[in-house]
């Protein structure tokens, strides 16, 4: 025997179902709204902690550099040639003076230059051994690192 239904009862059905997908609908866009946020701002500390890896690893291999050369700071110029050999990774060094192949970024370092040559004995552990180029979105301020290795954030104004 056939079962029929009424027209209200399939009213009923259907209203049901777009309720459910309104209702999972609502929820997705509810997480998303949450999470966004917090996935952006981890983005962020992540490259904050790259930037800061990467001064850390510049002042490192220029006292390493250092050592291995009569207790002198490299030389203006070749630099970031000369230190290159002691980074885990010298593509972080691609652009810099002296750095063969050519290309087009800019060094994202700066050496200061008024201690070329010098001994680290004889500078102010305050002193401004390497920088970050600051560049893009975080162009208001950098990190620097001094003789001692540690690193500090300073602002670009200040420079």
């Amino acid at each position: 025997m056939t079962e029929y239904r009424t027209m209200a009862e399939i009213r009923w059905t259907k209203s049901k179902h777009i309720g459910c997908w309104v209702f999972a609908f609502l929820v997705v866009w509810t997480l998303g709204a949450i999470l966004l946020p917090v996935f952006f701002s981890a983005r962020a500390a992540a490259d904050t902690t790259t930037r800061i890896d990467r001064v850390k690893q510049a002042a490192v291999a220029i006292q390493m550099y250092e050592g291995d050369n009569s207790d002198a700071l490299p030389l203006r110029g070749r630099w970031a040639f000369s230190i290159q050999t002691y980074f885990k990774d010298p593509s972080i060094l691609a652009g810099c003076e002296g750095i063969p192949g050519a290309t087009s970024t800019p060094c994202g370092f700066e050496f200061d230059e008024k201690l070329s040559g010098q001994k680290i004995a004889d500078i102010d552990l305050n002193e401004q051994l390497v920088r970050e180029r600051p560049s893009g979105p975080n162009a208001d301020h950098y990190f620097w690192a001094g003789v001692d290795a540690r690193v500090h954030r300073a602002s670009s104004s200040n420079k």
